[in-house]
């Protein structure tokens, strides 16, 4: 995928990962589900990227 995009008229791909817990308050004493979630970022050629806002709460639905 990521080469598929650097053929695309774009100033920049990024990627990146964070492991996280995911955890429910309706779970009791289970375990929180462990997972790493993937960002991938697309700066068309025409644009600058300056900030990146990943949250620090996600919610899984």
């Amino acid at each position: 995928m990521v080469r598929t995009l650097a053929t695309v008229r774009t100033k920049a791909v990024r990627d990146g990962a964070r492991d996280r817990k995911f955890r429910n308050d309706s779970w009791g004493v289970a375990p929180a589900m462990e997972m790493t979630v993937g960002y991938l970022v697309v700066v068309p050629a025409d644009r600058q990227l300056t900030q990146l806002f990943i949250p620090r709460r996600t919610r899984v639905a």
